[in-house]
């Protein structure tokens, strides 16, 4: 019995010893991995623009005034024109026209799309709202193990106990194992080869 004992403690202290060393050699054998870069689409942000009041204003020296007058004669032999009647109507149709303007800023695939729409109505913004959907970068590291060291223990139904320690490297790994018949006294040593999926 004590021989027994002594054999199951044996297995123990080496199967313990085989994790201790497994644990410190596969953490000395992590490596990152290629960082992976995506770019996630974000949630629309919807805004509508309090009407903003002009900074500045400003009437030119000389206006464009095809708009303001009907008819304009040019007399070619002096060079000089001559403007009939003012077009109030004309003027005043261009003054309460609406102009929708729909204005995409940029759309980019890493920072994401803004877009604007604009009202212009009586020589005034009369609305502006944006719509921005963002692009978010995400990066992310892993850590791969080179490098894995693996210990076991087992018994079986004919008093047979062994004790197991290998390594993988990636997908395959390789083993040592030692077993011991509880009644003989009997030892056998082995390897074995596992595959990983």
């Amino acid at each position: 019995m004590n021989n027994l004992r002594k054999n199951i403690l044996i297995s123990l202290g080496i199967l313990l010893l085989g994790f201790i060393i497994g644990f410190i050699v596969s953490r000395v054998t992590i490596q990152d991995s290629e960082p992976k870069i995506e770019y996630i689409k974000g949630d629309t942000i919807y805004k509508e623009v309090p009407v903003p009041q002009p900074s500045s204003e400003e009437t030119p020296s000389e206006p464009n005034i095809k708009y303001i007058y009907k008819e304009s004669i040019h007399y070619t032999d002096t060079g000089s024109v001559k403007y009939r009647e003012v077009d109030t109507l004309a003027i005043l149709a261009d003054w309460i026209k609406k102009r929708n303007y729909d204005i995409s800023l940029f759309d980019n695939d890493t920072i994401g799309k803004l877009d604007l729409k604009a009202s212009v109505q009586y020589n005034k913004i009369s609305y502006l709202d944006y719509t921005y959907t963002p692009i978010y970068k995400v990066i992310t590291k892993t850590k791969e193990k080179n490098f894995e060291i693996f210990g076991g223990f087992g018994t079986n139904t004919n008093s047979t106990v062994n004790g197991q320690i290998g390594f993988y490297r990636k997908h395959l790994g390789i083993g040592y194992v030692y077993s011991r018949d509880l009644h003989s006294s009997n030892d056998a040593h082995g390897i074995s080869i596992y595959l990983k999926y």
